[in-house]
């Protein structure tokens, strides 16, 4: 690759902007099951229905008959009509009510384990403890939560 040095900046930028949309994702879908139906609703229509019709009237322009034509189309339009619906169903359930009382769980875990790592940290300075000993100070961090 000629100046593959100079084009190393560019991509570090593609990098860091898919870490950056990751976490926006992961930040602002706080479900897991609502992602993969958002993705789902996206991505299997356009596997299942969409594509595969395309494919076929490109491949076989020429060579079809009005009904393989007609069948082609229907699946694109079942799958496009699919997308649709899969993608508003989605979006709605996501932007619920929902969504708001997972939030506030979630807000609840982070501080929980921020106040953890908060007295493990100082139970540790404070008792000057051993690398050794560190596990066994884990093990009664955690079970006394």
């Amino acid at each position: 690759i000629p100046d593959a040095g100079k084009a190393i900046w560019k991509g570090n930028i593609l990098r860091a902007l898919v870490v950056l949309l990751t976490g926006m994702v992961v930040i602002l879908i706080l479900n897991f099951a609502d992602l993969v139906a958002l993705v789902g609703a996206c991505c299997c229509t356009l596997l299942s229905f969409i594509l595969p019709g395309l494919f076929h009237l490109c491949l076989f322009k020429g060579e079809m008959n009005l009904k393989e034509q007609v069948l082609d189309w229907l699946l694109i339009i079942i799958g496009v009509v699919g997308t649709i619906f899969g993608v508003w169903n989605s979006v709605v359930h996501i932007s619920s009510t929902e969504t708001a009382s997972t939030a506030d769980s979630l807000i609840t875990s982070a501080k929980n384990v921020t106040e953890s790592v908060i007295q493990f940290t100082t139970d540790v300075i404070t008792r000057s403890v051993a690398p050794s000993h560190v596990w066994s100070l884990i093990n009664t961090t955690t079970e006394q939560s």
